[in-house]
């Protein structure tokens, strides 16, 4: 037995705490968890639409992740740039039936260059297919 004290009203009660078992029996006299949960047709319905449009969110994800990756050329061929040589001449030289001033970009963005300025010396990255 417990005893409760109430200070603003200096009144006591008394509180009896019992513990009863919660076991639920069905008519059958068995527990009522001891049954398999069926799912209806319903219910297999939706979880498959639910699988169904995570696996579909899922793929959407994954592809747009690939759409959002900016195209980097492979780089293959390394050169060493010459004496007076541009970066212009260089792209001409390998642009073939391209546009030499995509080239040019091509070549700056695979080498992080900021400007077309060159050094004697200075390897180059080219596009592959170069």
């Amino acid at each position: 037995m417990s005893t409760i004290v109430y200070p603003a009203a200096q009144q006591t009660r008394s509180v009896t705490a019992r513990h009863a078992s919660s076991t639920v029996r069905a008519a059958d006299g068995s527990t009522a968890g001891s049954h398999r949960m069926r799912l209806t047709r319903r219910g297999r319905l939706v979880l498959t639409v639910l699988a169904t449009l995570l696996t579909l969110g899922t793929a959407s994800f994954a592809v747009q992740a690939v759409a959002d990756q900016p195209w980097q050329p492979d780089p293959s061929v390394v050169v060493v740039v010459a004496p007076g040589e541009t970066l212009w001449s260089i792209a001409t030289g390998i642009a073939g039936d391209r546009d030499v001033r995509e080239v040019v970009a091509d070549i700056q963005n695979l080498n992080g260059m900021a400007s077309s300025d060159l050094v004697a010396g200075q390897e180059l990255r080219l596009p592959s297919g170069s």
